[in-house]
């Protein structure tokens, strides 16, 4: 009986092998045979999810997008949750001087 994979599953460990190799080696590095390597899959695999490393560095981007607006509701959350407004909050930083 064939394995059932969760093909979410995999798209996210692909694209966070991505990430390690990017981290590691620079956008240049991330190369889908580079990127299977590191997620523990074999290329045929990856190709399944990303057929090209256009469409990998773009998953990248999507899931970079997603976080970023994860982190800007949890931080949105904070302030609501403290009844702060940002604008407020940045008075009360302390500012650079000017040189």
């Amino acid at each position: 009986m064939p394995r059932l994979i969760d093909h979410d599953e995999r798209r996210a460990q692909i694209v966070h092998a991505a990430w390690a190799v990017a981290a590691n080696g620079g956008v240049g590095a991330v190369t889908l045979r580079a990127v299977a390597g590191d997620a523990g899959i074999v290329v045929g695999s990856l190709r399944h999810i990303f057929s090209s490393r256009d469409e990998l560095l773009q998953g990248m981007a999507e899931q970079l997008a997603i976080r970023a607006e994860t982190s800007s509701h949890e931080r949105d959350a904070v302030f609501r949750r403290f009844d702060i407004a940002p604008k407020e909050l940045a008075w009360t930083l302390p500012h650079s001087r000017e040189r």
